[in-house]
């Protein structure tokens, strides 16, 4: 029979001060597996105020209880390192211990990190929990992480997507190894490989953007994200983060990203911390009622919600809704250049170090786009 594989409900809570809790804290009883009203088991525990719920997603069988009844206490010890309890008398671990067991191990580790990059190390490890429910720290190698590999391609995931998995499968075996005195595992995988084919990013027309636009009228919030993005090509996180004291008489201020987790951070390089000038008057004229309007943020919505609406919107335009809200981005790139913007212009206007980097990224696949940028560049190295 294979090993009772427990699906978390609860999610991670954010980054706690640590408290040591004794090993008979989390001692189970009969009471503590119980049977839900579809018929399937479940774990439930308070300790120290957190309320701990399971489900193992297992049929109430005299079969299924009993293993259960086997595993229950050491899945009740992993959902308590995940909430940042440290566990006293709980530091030896199996050698035959699940990867996920593995990861936790690392999660707990972490705890002088951006809250950023924290939020996308608990989401990308969930992620790879979910996928590899089973698998044991002790069979990861070069052929496990080559299949995983081919496994999230066949998914479409992008190769950072695809390269950050695999890194954090690698942290955990390394440090598993560690702890046992094995040797360290170097990752020989070319991941570059295993990349979903690149998506041609998608530039609207001026006259999509324009129906675009006008139809987004009724929904006012949405209107005013796509005419921010569309004439300025923040990145979504930036244009949420917006706040009425960013915007000034000539341009806009970009100093911050909304993540989204929804906590306010730095933009993403040194480069994006930028003033965005207006591009036309009737923006600037734009921005200026936003101003007058909004005492403080101007985008009370998250990343998610935000998403939804735009989808929404293509779906009623009979446009591919597969297209994301930040090709937006891509779109006043695009544009821009094609009205003869100078490339180092747009580049800094999008937060970009250098030309180059806007040139690979949203380059324009004809001959005119080409010219323009070596003719722009010879300008400014002149």
């Amino acid at each position: 029979m294979s090993a009772c594989v427990l699906v978390f409900q609860q999610n991670f809570t954010d980054k706690r001060e640590c408290e040591a809790l004794p090993e008979k804290t989390i001692k189970l009883n009969d009471r503590n597996i119980k049977v839900s009203k579809a018929g399937y088991i479940y774990i439930q525990k308070y300790i120290k105020g957190v309320h701990i719920r399971i489900s193992t997603k297992l049929k109430a069988t005299k079969e299924n209880l009993a293993l259960v009844q086997q595993e229950a206490h050491n899945y009740i010890k992993n959902e308590l390192v995940r909430q940042g309890f440290i566990l006293e008398g709980s530091t030896k671990r199996s050698p035959d211990e699940y990867l996920s067991e593995s990861m936790l191990y690392v999660l707990q580790g972490l705890s002088d990190i951006k809250e950023s990059s924290y939020a996308r190390y608990k989401s990308a490890m969930l992620a790879i929990q979910k996928d590899l429910k089973h698998a044991r720290t002790n069979n990861v190698n070069k052929n496990f992480l080559h299949d995983y590999a081919t496994a999230l391609h066949k998914k479409a995931l992008s190769n950072a997507e695809i390269k950050s998995r695999i890194n954090l499968i690698v942290r955990a075996l390394n440090n598993y190894n560690e702890y046992f005195n094995l040797p360290y595992f170097t990752n020989t995988l070319n991941l570059s490989r295993f990349g979903a084919e690149k998506k041609e990013k998608y530039a609207f027309k001026e006259n999509e953007l324009a129906t675009i636009l006008e139809s987004s009228k009724k929904d006012e919030l949405l209107h005013n994200y796509l005419m921010i993005a569309s004439h300025t090509g923040a990145r979504v996180g930036e244009i949420l983060a917006l706040k009425s004291s960013d915007i000034d008489t000539e341009s806009i201020k970009i100093t911050k990203s909304k993540m989204p987790n929804h906590t306010i951070t730095t933009p993403k390089t040194k480069s994006s911390k930028r003033n965005i000038v207006f591009i036309n008057e009737n923006f600037k004229h734009f921005m200026h009622d936003l101003k007058a309007k909004y005492t403080d943020i101007l985008f009370n919505i998250s990343h998610s919600c935000l998403q939804k609406k735009w989808k929404k919107l293509l779906s009623e335009l009979n446009m591919q809704q597969e297209i994301p809200i930040y090709n937006l981005r891509h779109t006043f790139a695009t544009l821009a250049i094609q009205k003869g913007f100078n490339i180092l212009q747009v580049s800094r206007t999008l937060g970009h170090k250098d030309g180059h980097i806007t040139s690979t990224t949203y380059a324009i696949n004809t001959n005119c786009f080409i010219e323009n940028m070596q003719i722009n560049l010879t300008k400014e190295e002149a």
